[in-house]
């Protein structure tokens, strides 16, 4: 690791501490601060510092993804940081995507108690219904997005080893 990936690395870290400073204010990080999610009359208390690993983790990928897209993956040091955040945010919409999937309403179930004469539950305005699809793709692209980092990376460590 060259002193120029550090000062990177720093700055990218400074960068995302920011953007959580202003995503969540002063306390994000301080035990028992929570955010919460209104669905219809529940209320869903996430404590922010699972939020601000889902962030800096975003920001970290799509940093780094951006990085080694331009330098044509030669760096094997930031491949492996991509290949690690990728990893974890792979893992992290999993966990989001089986929420999203209990939020849902999934058609020609009944609610506890029946209501009379109805057939089908309408999933109009429940927007659960089409998020659990769109991180299902955003997983698949991720691991799409791995599987040629982690080959380009071998490529590379493989040609520095013969060098």
């Amino acid at each position: 690791m060259t002193r120029k990936e550090l000062i990177y690395l720093m700055a990218i870290t400074i960068l995302i501490l920011f953007c959580n400073y202003l995503i969540f204010g002063l306390d994000f990080l301080s035990s028992g601060t929570v955010f919460d999610i209104n669905v219809y009359d529940t209320y869903f208390v996430i404590e922010t510092k699972h939020l601000f690993i889902l962030v800096s983790t975003t920001l970290l990928f799509i940093m780094y993804l951006t990085k080694v897209l331009i330098f044509k993956f030669r760096n094997k040091f930031e491949n492996l940081i991509l290949i690690s955040s990728n990893i974890i945010l792979i893992t992290l919409l999993s966990y989001l995507a089986s929420f999203s999937s209990a939020l849902r309403e999934i058609p020609g179930t009944t609610k506890y108690p029946p209501l009379s004469n109805i057939d089908n539950v309408v999933n109009e305005g429940n927007i659960w219904h089409h998020i659990f699809p769109i991180l299902i793709w955003i997983q698949l692209t991720l691991i799409a997005i791995l599987v040629v980092v982690s080959f380009k990376t071998g490529v590379n460590w493989k040609s520095n080893l013969k060098n």
